[in-house]
């Protein structure tokens, strides 16, 4: 089952595991990184164990892991695979960031950026907005609400 959501939709998700992957087009000098941060209800992680990324490729509970990035035919894809099942006590949300290094402009000399979650047999793509000089981006965020496992994609842009 496909579905499209744009910046600010929610939906659920069909099971607790899945794979977000970001994709763009290379070139304009790109050092994209993703991250995954774990969220207390503050918004805030309670530590650096908190932040899963291509130094720290999966956190102790499980619930996200660093999938390092591919390139093919021009294209890098950028991964977290997920598991809300073992979101720790006190976590409440994980939030997938995108950040640029080496390029000014910032994410708006990024080509072709997408986003997609699969989980089970669901695909939900996500539209992003534009963006002028942000050198970062909250792709979306991956939580657990009222028992239902959801998503929400954000898109929204800051300076890192």
């Amino acid at each position: 089952m496909h579905k499209y959501l744009t910046p600010g939709e929610n939906s659920s998700l069909n099971a607790p595991t899945g794979l977000v992957t970001v994709s763009h087009r290379t070139g304009n000098g790109l050092d994209i990184n993703l991250t995954a941060f774990l969220l207390t209800a503050s918004g805030k992680t309670e530590d650096d164990s908190g932040m899963v990324f291509f130094n720290a490729q999966k956190h102790s509970s499980g619930c996200a892991m660093f999938i390092p990035p591919e390139l093919q035919n021009n294209v890098i894809s950028h991964s977290i695979h997920f598991d809300l099942s073992k979101l720790p006590a006190g976590i409440t949300k994980i939030a997938i960031t995108l950040t640029q290094d080496g390029s000014a402009g910032g994410f708006s000399t990024v080509n072709d950026l997408q986003a997609q979650i699969k989980a089970g047999e669901q695909i939900l793509e996500l539209a992003p907005g534009s963006f002028n000089q942000e050198t970062g981006i909250i792709v979306l965020e991956l939580y657990v609400h009222n028992g239902q496992f959801k998503a929400r994609s954000v898109w929204q842009g800051f300076s890192s």
